[in-house]
């Protein structure tokens, strides 16, 4: 059997492999072998250990480019997930108090359960952190205070 035939065959076989997996990890190391097998073809002299370095070479490059693909998808995911970052440090002045006594604010088109110590209406706050649902708050002091 010709090299490049081996080869080819090793390329399905990690093929198969990466969709009973579904990882992206054989499917880069498919790569590699299907450029080992391609280059093999092309040049039929050319020796098992240089094709064995085609293949080192393309499937390493092809696993460092998905790792940095996935590095960026990662930033820009959470960043997605992390939408309401951009609420701490906002203010705003606490109009809506619940029966329970706790209070209830809309901010960035959600309705959110303000906490803070000592609250009352009219309070200007400003957020300090976000904690699933709830707005973890501090009062604003006034230049009179």
């Amino acid at each position: 059997m010709q090299n490049w035939v081996v080869w080819l065959i090793v390329a399905g076989v990690l093929l198969i492999t990466e969709l009973l997996t579904y990882t992206l990890f054989f499917l880069a190391i498919a790569v590699g072998a299907l450029m080992a097998s391609v280059v093999t073809a092309t040049f039929p002299g050319i020796s098992l250990g240089w094709s064995t370095l085609v293949f080192s070479f393309t499937s390493l490059s092809a696993l460092a480019g998905w790792k940095a693909w996935q590095n960026l998808r990662r930033d820009k995911r959470n960043q997605l997930n992390d939408i309401y970052a951009e609420l701490v440090n906002q203010s705003f002045t606490l109009k809506i108090q619940e029966e329970d006594g706790s209070f209830r604010e809309t901010l960035a088109g959600t309705q959110w359960r303000v906490i803070g110590k000592d609250l009352d209406i009219g309070d200007k706050v400003r957020v300090v952190r976000v904690e699933g649902t709830k707005l973890i708050v501090e009062k604003v002091k006034s230049a009179t205070e």
